[in-house]
């Protein structure tokens, strides 16, 4: 997992300059957006049980929750998910349709899913990673607001994040019974991968670019 000491540097980093906070917040916004709209178009037409309805509204209201703290930094800012609005646009934008589609294409040439049940599989296992990242990110951010007291506050984000990771754990279990530890693995080190990736880009904006202005 990410070294904790590396998450806080660069969210202290963040949260010292309004202007960058507010893109931090607004990048939050927009993932939780991107979440919500990709369990809407793995649900089946028909087949659409509750807990996947209770996610998709919770992931949409994180992002309007989210989107109106901005205004508590800074107000008329941050208007839209434009790149310009943003703490490392393109990896942001790509990161969790980037692990869907690796985690499909595992289960593809694995367990030879097609179809509904690949989408079904896929969004347990891709949910499962990016809960177990939420509750990392949220939680170190989270302190770090408090010991800064600032205006703003991702608790009760947390506590529902932390929740649906609790389901995904249970679905998991349900539907890969033996093999569910193996890949909760796979998927973890999968999205470890695009996280390392996603974090030196924006290492690279906040140090690199700042060191050479």
């Amino acid at each position: 997992m990410l070294k904790p000491h590396r998450l806080q540097r660069i969210l202290q980093t963040l949260i010292s300059d309004d202007d960058l906070h507010c893109k931090w917040v607004n990048t939050l916004s927009m993932m939780e957006n991107v979440g919500a709209q990709k369990i809407v178009k793995s649900e089946h037409p028909l087949a659409v049980n509750e807990s996947m309805l209770k996610h998709a509204a919770e992931e949409t209201r994180h992002a309007y929750y989210l989107k109106r703290q901005i205004k508590k930094l800074k107000a008329n800012t941050c208007p839209s998910f434009a790149p310009e609005f943003l703490i490392n646009a393109r990896h942001s934008y790509q990161y969790l349709n980037l692990l869907d589609t690796r985690i499909s294409r595992m289960l593809g040439d694995q367990l030879g899913l097609t179809d509904r049940a690949l989408r079904e599989h896929a969004y347990v296992l891709v949910t499962y990673a990016i809960e177990v990242r939420a509750d990392e990110v949220y939680s170190t951010y989270e302190a770090l607001l408090k010991a800064v007291d600032s205006p703003i506050s991702v608790r009760g984000i947390l506590a529902e994040e932390e929740q649906h990771l609790a389901e995904m754990e249970t679905a998991i279990e349900a539907l890969f019974a033996d093999q569910a530890q193996a890949w909760r693995e796979q998927v973890l080190a999968q999205e470890q991968i695009l996280h390392d990736e996603w974090l030196s880009g924006v290492e690279t904006i906040l140090f690199t670019e700042q060191a050479a202005a």
